[in-house]
């Protein structure tokens, strides 16, 4: 079962029940807890006889966490890296040349 984001948000701070989906635990009141917020997903494709697809440069991606790399369409190889440059541009390299043209979804938390 996925959660969605707003599901996400819900937790327990301190023993309170705040509508909780996801419980993380409890917090004293002097605990300082930091949830990440910021979840986006963009699609590149990987050129038919090419190992690797880029998407442009995006700010909103500077210092991103990958947190999953899902083929959508035209995948015969197995995803060997997925990496987010210091610019925000996204790179999806297989472990061999693709057939076809392939699309990715990659889905990360923004910083």
């Amino acid at each position: 079962m996925a959660l969605t984001l707003s599901e996400i948000k819900k937790i327990t701070f301190g023993g309170r029940r705040t509508n909780s989906i996801l419980k993380v635990g409890r917090f004293a009141a002097e605990d300082s807890f930091f949830l990440r917020k910021d979840i986006a997903s963009k699609t590149l494709t990987i050129a038919a006889a090419s190992s690797s697809g880029s998407t442009a440069a995006d700010p909103a991606w500077v210092g991103a966490t990958v947190i999953g790399c899902v083929p959508v369409s035209g995948n015969d190889k197995v995803v060997a890296s997925v990496s987010v440059a210091a610019d925000g541009a996204v790179t999806v390299t297989t472990a061999g040349i693709e057939t076809a043209n392939a699309t990715f979804r990659v889905t990360a938390l923004l910083a």
